[in-house]
């Protein structure tokens, strides 16, 4: 079995109109035939965490 990554940059804008980029991994394990056996995908939206909260109705900022 192989694998193969693949890298995103997402620039995701949220419901309050403030910019919410991240970055992705995902790694396909590939079958003997090339097609994608198993998908894992790999993110860090700790960095944005703090603009996600400040769009609930139920936070302290609101």
């Amino acid at each position: 079995m192989s694998s193969v990554a693949f890298w995103f940059d997402f620039d995701w804008t949220l419901a309050s109109g403030e910019p919410a980029p991240f970055s992705v991994v995902d790694v396909a394990e590939l079958d003997d035939a090339g097609r994608i056996e198993r998908l894992t995908i790999v993110y860090d939206t700790a960095p944005i965490r703090g603009a996600f909260d400040r769009q609930r109705p139920d936070a302290p900022d609101a």
